[in-house]
């Protein structure tokens, strides 16, 4: 209780050597095999672990740099008596740990990249791909298992090659151990045999298990293989390919792509199947422009003798229209397709294309997005797939006939209440706040469905972001288009764009200080490292100053290089000594690259401010045309003036000079007016631009402040770091010194990032009122105009 939320009560424990102290007790308790008051013990250890590591950084770093992970191996490992039953204590045990690598790759964590690296060097994602893949009799530790090799997969090259390489033999005995390797085409086409790939183990547990949280949680593993993996995705595109097979070959013997498609295509006979393996195309398409070009050219079977050739998209064409338009078909298989088709046509103009070139697309569409009656989430992602083709077609034709009916035939307001309306639903704003279905209580033993609200699988966190981000594009997007722009709109526009563009690249500047930032702290790590390695050579009875001859070889030869170091030790010189101060150099050379990247970030700011003044010159020429406008106005009140007096005079009735007399001063009169408001509209205009570059001003100041407090601790730190290296001693109080320095920086950091997005919501607003003066001094000039007209014609 006392270190469950007190991260320094954390760094504090930590660091004074418990990691090493639970292990060794977990260990002398026989690591959660032993009796049942032993597994308790073991089970609060590793309870105590996770509540160290769970979002500590710090901690983190220590427990890697220490070597402690490796004491994690024996604790998920089963023998054979294990996959066919597991004990109580035995099964929480293995649910704790886990747990625990889970929290050594969590995707928000700062170190799961280098957590990763060195998991995979343990062989840990091995030994958890055997737990969730293998015939292990617990449905629990099977899921759990599945969940941490999705965060041992995430964005890890490596790993993704693992899994696709690796094989799984699975026996009579129905036992299952991973076998490498494998060829990443042919463990991709190889069907389900004794030697079954990895990958279709885990489509069929996807597609087939009786447990939703075993299901779901092998589809995040798939999900976590193809996210940020081109080559994988494009390889399991390319199995939807049609091959040739017997009429009595059974599904499961069929590629993934194929197993996949005939899924989908039948929808009616499980519904759940179908949304699982329409997300699994979903992932396949996301983000790759190749793949998604490559699927409108594959065949949907192989070529009869009459030489006909179906392509795939043409069913896929026709499978959206007849899920749309089919009132039998249970929602969770349309929402499934529906989000496929969405990944499959963003940023994707020949998708959107192919699938319009039906004319009767338009009308189904549209025709389910204006029912009053029927599915939300159906109606929602109808108008987000409409959205999607608006946003993204290169056709101008199309994209004014969308534009048209999302203006008239549809509504703009209608158009953006059925987004809103699935933005709205419970499901969406769960999967929001992260809550998915496999982090509530359901059933794992489960062998029905029939119980749950499958509205909760409709979405996941992922594609709340995508969703979001295409809502309020497709809404600035629908506001101007069509728009004939002024000179004054045309350079207003161009001003936002370059804020957009400034605002992104210090983002992208905060981006590279956390990055020092973090290099700082790996760079304290390893000098604290190897300051424990030269106490344990100056500790050594046989050679008492070998810690100091090091030392002195080090200071003599600065400039060596790693190679020349490589060549072997000197005489009367270990090995041992060698590789450090191998490790010497290595660490200076990564401190010149660092200062490098510093002086990259330097000429960044550099140019970040001219693009600021830029800005400026734009907004010096948005206030000239203003003036011009003034001006214009001025001139015509002028004519106005003239033009009256001279008719007033000519005239030779009284009455006539009365009448015409009084009409020309009123109109003088509301000329006037329209002066002074726009003088006032004038005035405001460039009070809210001195405004919004103070702010821009005081952004950048405190931001430069920022990056030279960061440099100069890097500095200190880096002074500190060759102090140790040419003398092989530093005091714990300077680390923590340092450690503290950096902690403020980050703070500091953190609430300039806090600042930086205040300005920027204050900035929007600023722009949000300065578009309304521009429409306030357009009605102006029309008003303008009409007056002297009118006045032209008195006269």
């Amino acid at each position: 209780e006392l270190v469950q939320s007190n991260e320094e009560i954390q760094k504090l424990v930590a660091f004074e050597g418990t990691f090493e102290v639970l292990f060794q007790i977990i260990k002398k308790e026989g690591s959660g095999d032993g009796r049942d008051d032993q597994a308790i013990v073991v089970l609060d250890c590793l309870a105590l672990l996770a509540i160290l590591l769970k979002g500590n950084v710090l901690n983190q770093n220590y427990f890697r740099e220490t070597d402690c992970m490796q004491y994690i191996a024996p604790l998920i490992t089963v023998t054979g008596s294990d996959l066919w039953f597991l004990t109580e204590k035995k099964m929480q045990c293995l649910a704790a740990s886990l747990n625990l690598i889970e929290c050594l790759v969590q995707s928000t964590n700062s170190s799961t990249v280098s957590n990763q690296q060195v998991l995979r060097k343990l062989g840990i994602p091995q030994k958890v791909l055997q737990l969730g893949l293998s015939r292990v009799n617990s449905v629990l530790i099977r899921s759990r298992a599945l969940r941490t090799l999705a965060g041992l997969l995430h964005a890890q090259p490596e790993n993704h090659y693992l899994l696709a390489t690796t094989s799984m033999t699975v026996g009579t005995d129905q036992s299952t151990q991973p076998k490498m390797p494998l060829t990443p085409s042919k463990a991709l086409l190889q069907s389900c045999t004794a030697d079954q790939p990895a990958l279709s183990r885990l489509l069929r547990v996807t597609l087939s298990s009786t447990s939703y949280f075993e299901r779901s949680s092998a589809l995040r593993a798939f999900g976590s293989y193809l996210f940020q993996n081109a080559d994988g995705q494009l390889a399991l595109v390319s199995t939807l390919t049609p091959v040739p097979v017997d009429d009595s070959a059974q599904l499961d013997t069929l590629p993934i792509g194929r197993q996949l498609i005939a899924a989908m295509m039948h929808y009616q006979d499980d519904p759940l199947r179908a949304w699982f393996s329409s997300l699994l195309l979903s992932y396949m398409v996301r983000d790759n422009e190749e793949a998604q070009n490559f699927l409108l050219k594959i065949p949907f079977d192989l070529p009869t003798d009459e030489g006909n050739l179906v392509l795939l998209r043409e069913r896929l064409r026709s499978l959206l229209s007849l899920l749309i338009q089919d009132k039998s078909v249970q929602p969770i298989a349309v929402v499934g397709y529906l989000r496929f088709a969405c990944l499959w046509i963003s940023h994707c103009p020949r998708a959107v294309e192919y699938f319009y070139e039906d004319p009767t697309t338009i009308s189904f569409l549209v025709e389910a997005i204006i029912q009053p009656t029927g599915d939300l989430h159906i109606r929602g992602l109808c108008a987000l797939f409409f959205a999607l083709s608006f946003l993204h077609t290169d056709d101008p034709k199309l994209k004014n006939t969308l534009h048209g009916l999302i203006s008239h035939r549809i509504g703009t307001d209608k158009f953006s209440e059925k987004l809103r309306e699935l933005r709205k639903s419970m499901a969406f704003m769960a999967a929001e706040q992260g809550n998915e279905p496999e982090k509530q209580e359901i059933a794992v033993d489960e062998t029905s469905f029939d119980q749950l609200d499958r509205s909760v699988l409709f979405y996941d966190y992922g594609f709340t972001l995508f969703f979001k981000e295409v809502y309020d594009e497709t809404l600035r997007e629908i506001k101007y288009s069509g728009q004939q722009q002024s000179p004054l709109k045309q350079i207003h526009r161009s001003s936002q764009k370059t804020n957009q563009r400034q605002a992104d690249e210090i983002k992208q500047l905060k981006k590279q200080l956390d990055i020092q930032a973090k290099e700082l702290e790996i760079y304290k790590l390893q000098t604290r490292n190897f300051q424990q390695q030269v106490d344990t050579l100056k500790s050594l009875p046989s050679s008492p100053a070998r810690g100091l001859a090091l030392n002195e070889d080090a200071q003599s030869s600065p400039s060596s290089s790693p190679s020349g170091s490589a060549a072997g030790p000197p005489p009367g010189r270990s090995a041992r000594e060698a590789d450090l101060e191998r490790e010497v150099l290595e660490l200076r050379l990564a401190l010149e690259t660092r200062n490098e990247q510093q002086k990259a970030t330097a000429s960044a700011d550099h140019e970040l401010q001219q693009q600021y003044d830029s800005m400026v010159r734009s907004y010096a020429l948005l206030e000239s045309a203003l003036q011009q406008k003034t001006a214009e106005l001025a001139q015509a009140k002028t004519q106005a003036q003239s033009h009256s007096g001279g008719s007033l005079r000519g005239v030779a009735s009284p009455e006539g000079e009365s009448g015409s007399g009084s009409g020309s001063e009123a109109l003088l009169a509301e000329l006037e007016q329209l002066r002074v408001r726009n003088d006032q509209l004038s005035h405001e205009k460039r009070s809210l631009e001195s405004r919004a570059r103070e702010e821009k001003e005081h952004l950048l100041r405190q931001l430069a402040a920022a990056h030279a407090q960061v440099q100069a601790q890097a500095a200190r730190a880096e002074a500190g770091q060759m102090g140790s290296a040419a003398v092989g001693s530093i005091s714990l109080e300077e680390l923590a010194t340092l450690r503290a320095e950096l902690e403020a920086a980050r703070h500091a950091n953190a609430e300039l990032q806090q600042k930086l997005t205040t300005a920027n919501q204050e900035y929007t607003s600023l722009e949000a009122e300065q578009e309304e003066l521009l429409v306030c001094l357009a009605t102006t000039e029309l008003e303008n105009s009409t007056l002297k007209a009118k006045l032209q014609q008195e006269v």
